[in-house]
């Protein structure tokens, strides 16, 4: 059944639930302080402002609203901001298997839904579908073979010439497109399975306070980094111990799994939560958010300590 009223349009992949515990004051209407390294340069929004795409999770299905799935998300996230906010106004581990179970959700769902992991699975099934070309252009008789096939099954509805397709391939004056409802149902399945593998870490709540400086965040605030010289320069996965995994609750809350780390709650110095405000910098793609630009972090490149203020696209 469709509905006559307005839809959502601008759709959040990085919740607004969760950027607000960033921002000053803690509030979906604060403010962030923003620095985007594809213009090398800061500014100013609301939550509502960034980590967000014009029609992100729009479908176009018979029967279903547009903003069916931006509706449904809602709810979850409502749990997810219960969730943030009983582990911040604590001093110790999780209090409830809920609110574990709804962050790890959380972490899973922003591992695997973004434009650039988007953008990614589209560009990998295009190469697929460019090498499958390849091969059924190889001759006339195997490209008349398989679109005769084709065409009987009704996936064309005309067969053209061997040269006239040949030509065009080669060109490649196309584009490949994904449908959305595609990418939403495999995000969505991802989520499943990236869910089993935090299950299975251990994780640590660090703490921090304004003596020892805030944590930041950004548009990709999962990171996955490597735990040690033995992993280094091997892909990582969410699944093996040589991995960490990083992520920023709140200013002053950060989650992190590693195998190597066997406290429940460590209380954060300067140098540490400028190590970690370090791993966000690099993940940032291409916004990175903080409450200000007085935040700590060690310099990729010089590793020297510096703050949001000397932020620049020459630090990474």
């Amino acid at each position: 059944m469709t509905s006559s009223r307005k839809q959502a349009r601008n759709h959040h992949w990085v919740s607004q639930c969760y950027l607000k515990w960033f921002a000053t004051p803690v509030s979906k209407h604060g403010m962030l302080w923003v620095y985007d390294f594809a213009r090398d340069k800061s500014f100013k929004s609301k939550p509502r402002g960034v980590g967000a795409q014009k029609d992100f999770n729009r479908i176009d299905i018979p029967g279903y609203p547009g903003d069916a799935v931006e509706t449904a998300m809602s709810s979850f996230e409502n749990e997810v901001e219960t969730g943030i906010k009983n582990v911040v106004r604590t001093d110790g581990f999780f209090e409830t298997n809920d609110d574990f179970n709804i962050i790890l959700n959380f972490i899973a769902l922003l591992s695997v839904r973004n434009p650039m992991f988007r953008e990614q699975r589209r560009a990998f099934r295009q190469r697929v579908s460019e090498q499958i070309m390849d091969v059924v252009l190889s001759s006339p008789e195997r490209y008349e073979s398989e679109m005769k096939r084709a065409f009987e099954k009704g996936a064309i509805e005309q067969i053209l010439p061997y040269e006239q397709m040949k030509d065009f391939h080669r060109r490649k004056e196309y584009t490949f497109e994904v449908a959305r409802e595609g990418q939403i149902r495999q995000e969505f399945e991802l989520q499943d399975t990236v869910l089993k593998t935090l299950g299975n870490r251990p994780w640590t709540i660090i703490r921090s306070n304004p003596d020892a400086g805030e944590f930041i965040t950004c548009d990709h605030p999962v990171m996955l980094r490597s735990s040690g010289p033995e992993a280094a320069g091997k892909p990582l996965g969410f699944g093996l111990k040589m991995a960490s995994v990083i992520f920023p609750l709140s200013k002053y809350v950060c989650l992190i799994s590693d195998f190597e780390i066997e406290q429940r709650v460590i209380q954060a110095d300067k140098v540490l939560v400028g190590g970690l405000n370090r791993e966000v910098v690099l993940a940032a793609e291409p916004q990175l958010y903080a409450s200000n630009d007085n935040f700590r972090f060690f310099d990729p490149i010089s590793d020297l300590p510096k703050t949001g203020a000397d932020l620049s696209s020459a630090c990474r």
